[in-house]
């Protein structure tokens, strides 16, 4: 998606939502942090265009293409995440595969998320699923 067609679906949605009290937007289908660089565009235009009002932020992501900069960024600008896993580690890596090599994603997403909850214990606590806490505590 470009910066022109998200710009234009963030404008018709705060157009419709005056009245609404909590508006939220979510960041999903595919892998949304391939288009990092928009995403952040997005919530900031979003932040900008509707200060004051209640504004939440969601995002599903195989958590594969996490840096401490995005981490960071999401947390800063309280975006919640759901991160999808297959199951244990034999089968996230038969069905989650890193393009450059091949591999397996387990391990890396399973050491990003630890790093959220090293670094942000609470927004581990509060913004990860319960359902991957316990993949987590499971599955390693």
């Amino acid at each position: 998606m470009t910066w022109e067609v998200a710009k234009k679906a963030i404008d018709f949605f705060i157009k419709r939502t005056r009245d609404t009290s909590v508006i939220n937007f979510g960041f999903y289908g595919g892998e949304p942090l391939l288009q990092y660089d928009l995403i952040k565009k997005c919530i900031i235009y979003i932040k900008e265009q509707l200060e004051g009002r209640n504004v939440t932020f969601t995002m599903t992501t195989n958590g594969s293409l996490l840096t401490s900069e995005r981490i960071k960024f999401l947390i800063d600008n309280n975006v919640a995440i759901t991160v999808s896993f297959d199951g244990p580690r034999e089968i996230q890596n038969k069905n989650r595969k890193h393009k450059s090599d091949g591999s397996g994603t387990f391990d890396d997403v399973y050491n990003k998320l630890m790093e959220i909850k090293k670094e942000n214990p609470d927004y581990y606590k509060i913004l990860l699923p319960l359902a991957v806490k316990n993949c987590i505590q499971l599955c390693s």
